[in-house]
């Protein structure tokens, strides 16, 4: 059965064959939407005239959500929600992470099934996706060395020492670039050194 506030009124309205639960609080902009079930148990969308329960209520005035990025991200986006919307959650894209989950003010995770009871604050919650870093010998002497971490993880190697004592190797990237060190923190994605 639906809890009804104190100042709402129940009215069922048969038109011909089909019956409509609504719900109104006067003077307000609030609604509670209701769904029905038969007899014997089933679910119902729409209802011929009988016996029903209401079932399945939901209580919401128009409000306004924001999605914040988090953890350092500045992406902001609002949404307004009814009581008869589903959250959408926003698609941000950051090179090298995911959102993983949304959470709300008091760190509670939320999904596109949560139901706000009025103006909310959802702070995205990102994880830091897969990175390699590939050494490669075009002469093919060498096997490939592949290290793998994630994004912004810590480099606590360097070059592989491919060479014969009395020999230099220099190292270039994708874009033939000469390297001479490594970075501190593996880049996003996938990096590749090319020996020569």
């Amino acid at each position: 059965m639906i809890d009804l506030p104190s100042d709402c009124n129940l009215t069922v309205n048969v038109v011909k064959t089909r019956c409509t639960l609504t719900i109104n609080n006067e003077g307000t902009d609030n609604t509670i939407s209701g769904a029905f079930i038969d007899v014997s148990g089933n679910t119902l969308a729409q209802v011929s005239a009988g016996t029903y329960t209401a079932i399945s209520s939901k209580w919401c005035k128009p409000c306004t959500i924001t999605y914040k990025g988090g953890d350092g991200i500045d992406i902001t986006t609002t949404q307004t929600f009814s009581y008869d919307d589903s959250l959408e959650f926003p698609v941000w894209t950051v090179e090298g992470y995911s959102i993983s989950s949304w959470t709300d003010s008091d760190g509670n995770t939320v999904s596109e099934k949560t139901i706000p009871t009025g103006d909310a604050t959802y702070t995205a919650i990102w994880t830091a996706d897969e990175a390699t870093i590939t050494f490669v010998d075009p002469s093919g002497t060498e096997e490939d060395v592949v290290k793998t971490a994630t994004t912004d993880a810590e480099i606590d190697f360097t070059f592989p020492e491919w060479t014969p004592a009395g020999y230099t190797l220099s190292w270039t990237d994708s874009e033939g670039t000469a390297i001479t060190e490594l970075p501190d923190t593996y880049p996003a994605e996938n990096t590749v050194y090319t020996a020569v």
